[in-house]
């Protein structure tokens, strides 16, 4: 019979828990109040995970510094709803040599790291940028391991026109997520904000500027969609876990 493990069990109801966990050897003792109870330790990463905060990695694409604000203002809302932030920029690319080097490129170890990824593009012609798609198309020692499963994953996009195809850029780079096997966290209408900065529900988008500068309303739907990808992702992460 498949057991189920959950930090808040420790807490709740740990005796009737631990006279289902007895068939697991090499018990472990943690500190409830002034005595403790013997925890399984099968156990051990359930309660280590529990104790962490949630990690979020936002990687993104910036030709003009649109997405680049977008990418700041996602990370300060994830930052304040108290999530571990890395903020990885796709670099150029030449032809010639290949990728331009970048101190804060992203590497295949911040998504395995991460709980939540959060992954910016431009919109091109309805599609993924080919320099973000590079990195995507990169993935795939990861997906033949399953490092990406039930991983919280949402987007942001944004074009030069009202209408330059930002929903359907969005729908392009969640189809590498749907083989991922992560789990797609879309923007909905969960705050007015989002509304004022567009009303995209299956991300966040804005219009693109030569200057770079996003709307108050759009960074504001930025900081948004960090603090509930922190939530969303957290909550996956802190989950029950399957014991065998």
């Amino acid at each position: 019979m498949a057991l189920r493990c959950d930090a808040t069990m420790a807490y709740v109801g740990m005796a009737t828990f631990m006279n289902n966990m007895r068939r697991f050897p090499e018990p472990i003792r943690i500190g409830i109040g002034n005595g403790g109870e013997t925890v399984p330790h099968r156990m051990r990463e359930c309660l280590r995970v529990s104790e962490r905060a949630t990690r979020i990695c936002v990687i993104y694409y910036s030709s003009a510094g649109t997405l680049r604000r977008m990418a700041e203002a996602l990370v300060e809302g994830a930052e304040t709803a108290g999530a571990e932030v890395r903020l990885r920029r796709v670099p150029e690319f030449d032809e010639a040599t290949g990728p331009i080097p970048l101190v804060d490129a992203p590497q295949l170890t911040d998504l395995a790291w991460a709980d939540g990824i959060a992954l910016g593009t431009p919109a091109r012609f309805g599609n993924v940028a080919a320099e973000l798609k590079r990195f995507i198309d990169s993935t795939h020692p990861l997906w033949e391991q399953g490092a990406l499963v039930d991983k919280a994953v949402t987007g942001f996009t944004a074009a030069g026109s009202e209408h330059g195809g930002q929903e359907v850029t969005l729908m392009a780079l969640y189809q590498s997520v749907y083989h991922w096997g992560g789990l797609i966290m879309p923007a909905g209408y969960v705050d007015p904000v989002q509304r004022e900065a567009g009303g995209n529900p299956y991300g966040l988008s804005a219009r693109s500027s030569r200057s770079g500068q996003i709307s108050p309303a759009t960074a504001g739907a930025a900081r948004v969609l960090g603090s509930r990808l922190t939530s969303v992702a957290g909550r996956l992460h802190r989950a029950p876990v399957a014991v065998s």
